[in-house]
């Protein structure tokens, strides 16, 4: 059976996760058209099924907002469980 810590810190995790992606994503999004970092199709005889520019980048946002929760939680069983840092 799942603790109640436990699922509490999954739900806090995934709120921050939600929360950060949200944040980001069309921060990174404006951050990259600026820059120049945008996927162009190429026309009927490409690979590619968009039919507009997309920007690219949007995959460090999301990366972010799963890893920087995790560490969080992490950080926060460590401190409530008393072990100490290497």
């Amino acid at each position: 059976m799942i603790s109640e810590g436990a699922l509490i810190a999954g739900a806090a995790s995934f709120l921050l996760a939600l929360l950060i992606s949200s944040v980001l994503t069309p921060i990174v999004t404006r951050w990259a058209r600026r820059r120049g970092f945008i996927d162009h199709p190429l026309g009927a005889d490409s690979h590619k099924t968009h039919k507009v520019a997309t920007p690219f980048g949007g995959g460090v946002a999301i990366t972010i907002a799963i890893v920087l929760p995790l560490l969080v939680v992490l950080q926060m069983a460590r401190m409530l469980s008393g072990v100490e840092p290497d």
